[in-house]
């Protein structure tokens, strides 16, 4: 059950944080997204992050796992972004959403195992998040997919980094949104002075970093502790908060398709509590 409640609890701040997120992205660059979704990011951890790393010092395999995790962050928010600025919410975040899939297979692949019930969970879960990000039936060339789901494919080695690894969190965090902070920084300076932003990007920003903080360490837990893939596939289903903000507040509109998809996504989850019970 540790798995399936923080996977939930991950899932429930990455679907209020992406609300937060959606504003942003319509206004300014990618990469001005990322550089500063980053920065905050990087902001936040400094302190504890470095008092950790003073006492204990940097390995190098911690360092190596944070370059390689800032590499995917780099790349997955660059693709989410752009995603979000020309997709709307309810079927950019269902497809993002499909990196618990990706981070479950990697896992797998590296070993974890799951049993027969929690594996059919798990496809339920990826089923269900696909169809409810697929607006219109089947159109899958809608406005963002292309990104959302490049997007997922490079969360998911973030995902597998981070709750595979035994490296402390708080120090991967640093190093790794510390990596996209200054290699952003340092390509598209001239960009990325503060007053081209505006308060409330900066704000929607700060909120969101927060948010992803709380629940990548939430995450990490569940994953460290108890199953990676079941966590992972579970912490990506903040499609469903994701969506059901992006219906309230933005009146993006829900299709029969998707409705269907929330019930296999639902069926599965419920299924995984019983298997992990």
């Amino acid at each position: 059950m540790l798995s399936v409640a923080l996977g939930l609890a991950t899932a429930l701040q990455w679907g209020i944080g992406a609300l937060a997120l959606r504003p942003a992205a319509r206004e300014i660059s990618s990469q001005t997204f990322t550089f500063w979704f980053a920065a905050y990011n990087t902001l936040i951890l400094a302190v504890p992050g470095g008092i950790l790393i003073a006492q204990q010092g940097l390995s190098t395999e911690a360092l190596l796992i944070g370059l390689a995790a800032g590499v995917a962050e780099l790349v997955a928010l660059l693709f989410y972004a752009r995603a979000l600025k020309i997709g709307d919410l309810v079927t950019v975040a269902p497809l993002t959403s499909l990196e618990g899939a990706f981070a479950a297979v990697l896992g797998i692949i590296a070993g974890a195992t799951v049993s027969g019930l929690s594996g059919i969970a798990l496809a339920l879960c990826v089923i269900g998040g696909l169809f409810l990000g697929l607006p219109g039936g089947l159109r899958i060339r809608a406005p963002g997919s292309a990104f959302a789901v490049a997007s997922a494919g490079a969360f998911g080695v973030l995902l597998w980094l981070v709750g595979s690894t035994h490296t402390n969190t708080l120090v991967l965090l640093l190093v790794l949104n510390a990596f996209v902070f200054v290699v952003l920084g340092a390509v598209y300076v001239r960009e990325l002075h503060p007053s081209r932003t505006s308060p409330r990007s900066h704000m929607m920003l700060l909120i969101a970093a927060v948010l992803s903080l709380g629940g990548l360490l939430t995450y990490a837990y569940g994953a460290r502790h108890g199953s990676l893939p079941v966590t992972a596939v579970l912490a990506a289903q903040f499609a469903v908060p994701a969506v059901i903000g992006g219906f309230i507040l933005h009146k993006e509109r829900l299709t029969a398709t998707q409705g269907g998809g929330a019930v296999v996504l639902l069926i599965g989850v419920s299924l995984l509590a019983v298997a992990s019970s």
